[in-house]
């Protein structure tokens, strides 16, 4: 009984100098396998924790693409984002084949034209919605530490707060925030 309490009590108190680490690549050893994998995917694709931001509105308007569009520019600006990705991209390309612009597309129907021949492609399912009311903004973060993932991610999470872009797609086709720039 007393051996048990012993041990008890040892494993209680060398258990106050556990401390837990969200890089699980530090519980192998530097030449271990798993961490050169690791090194060589940091080293060649910039790391593999992301932040994936949701959009929900209506994809159609013009307004809400530009702001999504530039929710991505800051995204990009942080220290320690090393990709971002959106549908803001295969958006300004489509919009280029069709005779305009690499850009987001002018007016409600030409947004329209280009949404709707997205979503039918099967790559476009990882960035937006078939039905046009939602994409996804994907943020790749630098390899780091869990102090540095959780500023990075305070900072994301302000650079979205900063832009309500369901509020900017409300309105007619007269409203301000609807019309082109």
């Amino acid at each position: 009984l007393w051996l048990v309490a012993a041990i008890g009590i040892g494993g209680a108190a060398l258990g106050t100098r556990l401390h837990s680490e969200p890089d699980t690549t530090e519980m192998f050893d530097p030449s271990s396998g798993p961490r050169k994998a690791d090194t060589f995917f940091n080293e060649h694709f910039g790391g593999s924790q992301f932040l994936q931001v949701a959009i929900e509105a209506d994809l159609n308007q013009p307004v809400v693409l530009r702001e999504i569009r530039d929710i991505v520019d800051e995204l990009r600006a942080v220290e320690g984002v090393v990709d971002v990705r959106s549908l803001v991209d295969p958006v300004a390309l489509l919009s280029e084949g069709f005779g305009g612009r690499r850009d987001i597309p002018e007016t409600q129907p030409r947004t329209r034209r280009v949404i709707s021949n997205l979503a039918d492609q099967a790559a476009m399912k990882q960035l937006m919605v078939p039905e046009g009311d939602a994409a996804i903004i994907h943020v790749k973060l630098a390899p780091g530490g869990g102090e540095q993932q959780q500023r990075i991610t305070r900072e994301v999470q302000a650079i979205v707060a900063a832009h309500d872009v369901p509020a900017l797609a409300q309105g007619d086709a007269q409203s301000p925030a609807l019309r082109p720039v």
